[in-house]
This record gives structure tokens, C-alpha cells and sequence, in this order.
């Protein structure tokens, strides 16, 4: 199956009330908006609610993902191809969010990737429900999105902070901004207690509520889970 690049300036834009820390919006598209709830975790794809429709259940798989990391770029994935880009959280509580490449392989069986892709250029709105984040337009089209996996946050003794979403299979690490704000995906690997996850020098390390991380060349020891 052949596979090809090809850089999409779609331009996405969604206007989101991303508010402060702690504060609630009282319309109907509101709710405690925390940007920090949003960064690190794979938000995945739950529910699909068409413009006029219904809401409709949306199987794990195929998947159709989104990542916010720490350094201001998305990631995720349309059925059987990634996708990237960019975002910025703007003082007055909004976000950009441009899209950049995206895999164009021939995904086999049924698949709501185009469908999915185009309706993230028409959301405007945000909001965290319950542990879930629902974006929606104007149009009345609605994305309701689940953690695939729950981040968790780590606080090292120096004040480094890292959050990190992981499963038996893999862990997904989030640098803090200080770091380069980067995002990691390690695989397992075998370890003599605990869980541990490495690729390419970068390493996570974790045993009850204790971590270890290296990061870039750096090592992070005594981390505890927040």
C-alpha cells in the first residue's frame, strides 16, 4: 500500500472557551475550563453528532484521535492516518488550532476520516463534561471526545513537572514547557519492578506512586504522582 505525504493547510480555527483555571461559563456551551485537563492526554473520538442528527456512538475502532502537547503542536489519528499540526491558547481564552501533514494511506473499511477532519474546521466551542471534551459548531455539529488513556501528573523535587498517559502497551509523555514542552510515545519495555518505557534515550520509570524520568539528556529522579 503506498503512502503519501501531503502538507494540508486547512487553516482550522477553533474559537474555544478555554477559560481560566476554576472559573465556569453560565451558557449552555460552558463549563470549568482547564487547559491543563486537555494538554498530554489522546482524546478519543466517542460520539458524532451531525448537524440536525442525532448523536451517534462511534466505536474504538478504527480510531479518531487528538493530542494537545505542551509545546503548542496536536497530533491524533483518522482512521489508519496521522495527522499533526499547531495550536495556540490565546489570552482571551480562545484557541487556534491549524492543521499540518497527514498520511493519505488508503484506510480498508468503513471510515468517517474526511468527515471527521472537515467538522474540526467548523468547531467554535469547547467545554469539559464529566471527564469528556466536547467541541461543537455553529452549525450544530458535535465532537464528544474521551480520554483514551488518563493523563497522570508527576512533580519532581526540583519543580519539573511531567505528565503522562500510559497503558501496559505504552506511555505517552509530556515535557513541561521548560523542556521544550515535547511529547513522547515510549514503548514498554521489560523492567525488575514497576513499569518502564523507553525509545531512543528518552525513558519513564514508574513504581506505585514514584517515577523516574529522562528527558533529553536529563534525568528526573524522586518524582512523585501529584
Amino acid at each position: 500500500m503506498g503512502l503519501r505525504i501531503t502538507t494540508q493547510i486547512l487553516g482550522i480555527v477553533l474559537v474555544a472557551a478555554l477559560a481560566v483555571a476554576g472559573c465556569k461559563h453560565n451558557n449552555a456551551t460552558g463549563g470549568e475550563g482547564d487547559a491543563s485537563a486537555v494538554l498530554g492526554a489522546t482524546w478519543r473520538l466517542a460520539a458524532f453528532q451531525r448537524p440536525g442528527g442525532a448523536e451517534e456512538a462511534v466505536k474504538p475502532a478504527p480510531p479518531y484521535t487528538v493530542q494537545f502537547g505542551a509545546d503548542g503542536r496536536m497530533s491524533g489519528q483518522a482512521h489508519c492516518n496521522r495527522h499533526t499540526g499547531q495550536y495556540e491558547l490565546l489570552p482571551s481564552g480562545g484557541v487556534k488550532l491549524a492543521a499540518g501533514a497527514t498520511t493519505r494511506m488508503m484506510c480498508l473499511g468503513e471510515s468517517i476520516a474526511d468527515e471527521f477532519l472537515k467538522t474540526l474546521g467548523t468547531v467554535t466551542r469547547y467545554r469539559l463534561d464529566g471527564g469528556k471534551l466536547i467541541l461543537s459548531s455553529d452549525a450544530g455539529a458535535v465532537l464528544t471526545f474521551a480520554a483514551a488513556v488518563p493523563a497522570v501528573a508527576y512533580a519532581c523535587p526540583d519543580g519539573t513537572e511531567f505528565s503522562v498517559a500510559a497503558d501496559e502497551d505504552e506511555a505517552a509523555v509530556t515535557a513541561p514547557a521548560s523542556l521544550g514542552g515535547r511529547s513522547v510515545k515510549l514503548p514498554s519495555v521489560r523492567a525488575a519492578s514497576g513499569a518502564r518505557y523507553e525509545k531512543d534515550g528518552d525513558s519513564f520509570w514508574s513504581h506505585g506512586d514514584e517515577a523516574m524520568f529522562e528527558v533529553g539528556g536529563r534525568s528526573f529522579h524522586d518524582c512523585k504522582k501529584k
